[in-house]
């Protein structure tokens, strides 16, 4: 049976007088990408914090292995726990190399004097993430996508187990967050390690995540795959409002107070699929059946009403203008 990294028994969570989530009993395993999502203010960052011990718990239990979080001091705990969260560190005159080597500070005497052990272990980390070539490079000279490879890099230097990355995406563009969660998976799996993610990225948390923790509004924390979720609707339980539903089918959000109008569409292949979407976003809904709105995709031209369309684009602003 795997060990278990992280356990948390009953926990409940929150600050000064105010109580966030509650009751939640939880075990996270190694090579697990456990991806954290909910509303804004339902205590993501406000859970992560508290198992990072930068926040006390209200109640409850919370072990790395089989110790307690009260029993381990700030450098007992860095060897089973590394954090990278949101807020910029911005350190002048230091170069990359240099900053991911602070992760060993857990390792190192109080003159953070590196062995040969740990300069190995920093190579490999930079050789694996592929930053070799920023590694004399400044940290304020970096791109976001790079700075955030950067701090990965020191919280995996640390040899921990299990890693905490609060938005770890925020800042980034869309293919920078594509390649940072595909990081992300195949690192949990060469290095044994796992990681938990709060994120507002749906789209990738269902694409990349082992598991998902999601908390309500209630503060009650639902976990398990994103499918097993999708399935017993906990998604809609938690995103559903008056104007959006999260759809099963597609694991996106439709307006609910749009109509859609019928259109049929002759088509196949990925074309069709790019036509449907551009179509169900100016409100209106394919099927198979014949119809008095006819579309006829010929590749070369999109054809409808005896009018010949060059682009999706041109058919769209005609339906829109004309319909």
């Amino acid at each position: 049976m795997l060990n278990k990294l992280l356990s948390l028994n009953k926990l409940t969570t929150g600050y000064d007088n105010k109580i966030v989530s509650q009751s939640i009993s939880l075990d996270v395993y190694p090579s697990e990408l456990i991806c954290i999502l909910g509303p804004n203010g339902v205590g993501k960052s406000t859970l992560l914090k508290t198992i990072a011990k930068l926040l006390n718990k209200k109640s409850g239990d919370i072990f790395f292995n089989t110790n307690s979080i009260e029993s381990l001091d700030t450098k007992s705990l860095s060897k089973y726990l590394s954090v990278v969260l949101t807020d910029r560190i911005i350190i002048e005159y230091m170069n990359v190399w240099e900053f991911i080597s602070l992760g060993r500070f857990p390792y190192t005497n109080l003159l953070g004097t590196l062995k040969d052990n740990d300069k190995l272990i920093i190579n490999q980390i930079i050789n694996q993430l592929q930053i070799e070539h920023l590694q004399n490079n400044e940290l304020s000279n970096l791109s976001d996508g790079q700075r955030q490879r950067v701090m990965i890099a020191r919280a995996l230097v640390q040899d921990t187990g299990l890693v905490i990355l609060d938005e770890p995406t925020a800042f980034l563009d869309l293919p920078s967050k594509v390649e940072l969660m595909n990081l992300l998976s195949k690192l949990c799996q060469k290095n044994n390690t796992s990681f938990l993610v709060s994120t507002h990225d749906l789209d990738l948390a269902l694409t990349q995540a082992d598991r998902i923790w999601i908390i309500d509004k209630e503060g009650n924390l639902h976990d398990g795959s994103p499918e097993d979720l999708i399935l017993k609707g906990v998604f809609n339980q938690v995103f559903d409002s008056e104007q959006l539903i999260f759809n099963k089918e597609t694991s996106t959000f439709i307006n609910k107070s749009k109509s859609y109008k019928s259109i049929s569409l002759k088509s196949n292949g990925i074309r069709k699929i790019w036509i449907e979407k551009a179509l169900k976003r100016i409100g209106f809904q394919c099927n198979e059946k014949e119809n008095n709105l006819q579309i006829v995709d010929l590749e070369t031209s999109l054809n409808v009403n005896n009018k010949k369309f060059d682009s999706i684009y041109s058919l769209c602003q005609y339906l829109q203008k004309s319909l």
